[in-house]
């Protein structure tokens, strides 16, 4: 089986990362980008992806891996000439159309699937909130690396507990877009100047440095605003972190779906309403029991998360029928 995903952006590694675990699972997969994402972020989620720029060489690699590919899986939307390549050069029998935004929220205010000239087999979603608004799809988790290779066990706390936090971004107005949340910040300041916790802020670095980084800490602290859960929580589980979301039922359930389990992932839940109780529970949870919490989420995430596992059930959902 040869796979070869195409999309505009890195998509926070997604793409890459399931191109590069279904190699070592032995699928034959590739995966090619248009553009890049600009500043510091730069060159850091593209590691394991080709550029295609649109020259001459990015056109001839393209064309070779179209032809030879039996699976075409598209992320979220691409371009009108990268489309007209596909249509050119492949002769597979399957495209896949995989979701990762909303359906009614920027950046897609509609099913692209409807308006790109390409002749979809079959329709993929992240499993998060996404399913909600593509109820047809099937859910696929996202694949994160696993920690194994710099640090197998949680690292050891300290005299204060390690709190990791940095929303992805300030997009204010939509149901599901936004991360940061004011309650949360005063809760966190409150911590930090009674010493009862340390605020680290993650480098923008690769997925290697941002991992073993964030395994020097104790708590990964995703969103508590929408009900959602991203792709932070599950590199904190990777981490061997607490991680602390408000993901509701749906949410979980999607999850739970998508890497075949019927066991809750172990996340401490925290709304707005509730973060200043709950986050200094948090902080003075006691040594032993944070140790054991820890250790919850690098057993839930070797079981049902690590990466070959995950590439696996991606590669079953390209063969059925």
């Amino acid at each position: 089986m040869k796979v070869v995903h195409l999309s505009k952006t890195p998509l926070a590694c997604s793409p890459g990362r399931m191109s590069f675990y279904l190699n070592q699972i032995g699928v034959s997969s590739s995966h090619f980008f248009e553009q890049d994402y600009p500043g510091e972020l730069q060159g850091k989620m593209t590691m394991r992806s080709f550029h295609f720029n649109g020259t001459k060489e990015s056109i001839e690699l393209l064309e070779s891996h179209l032809a030879k590919a039996d699976i075409i899986h598209v992320h979220n939307h691409i371009s009108a000439s990268l489309v007209a390549l596909v249509n050119k050069v492949f002769s597979g029998k399957k495209i896949i159309f995989h979701a990762h935004s909303p359906l009614r929220e920027g950046p897609l205010f509609t099913d692209v699937s409807q308006v790109m000239d390409l002749d979809f087999t079959d329709y993929f979603v992240v499993a998060q909130y996404q399913p909600r608004h593509y109820q047809e799809y099937t859910p696929i988790c996202n694949i994160v690396p696993g920690i194994d290779g710099f640090n197998e066990e949680p690292s050891a706390t300290s005299d204060v507990y390690k709190i990791i936090y940095s929303p992805a971004h300030s997009r204010a107005g939509g149901r599901w877009n936004p991360k940061g949340s004011s309650a949360l910040n005063i809760s966190l300041q409150y911590c930090v100047s009674q010493k009862l916790a340390e605020l680290k802020s993650p480098p923008k670095t690769n997925e290697a440095q941002l991992l073993a980084y964030r395994n020097q800490c104790d708590i990964t602290i995703d969103e508590i605003i929408t009900g959602s859960y991203h792709q932070i929580s599950l590199e904190g589980l990777s981490a061997g972190n607490i991680v602390v979301n408000n993901a509701d039922f749906f949410s979980i359930e999607m999850l739970k779906l998508s890497v075949k389990t019927n066991e809750n992932p172990p996340f401490y839940h925290m709304s707005e309403s509730n973060c200043s109780n709950r986050l200094e529970q948090l902080v003075m949870m006691s040594e032993q029991e944070m140790t054991e919490r820890k250790q919850k989420s690098r057993e839930y995430f070797i079981k049902y998360l690590n990466p070959e596992r995950l590439a696996g059930l991606l590669a079953d959902k390209y063969e059925r029928k």
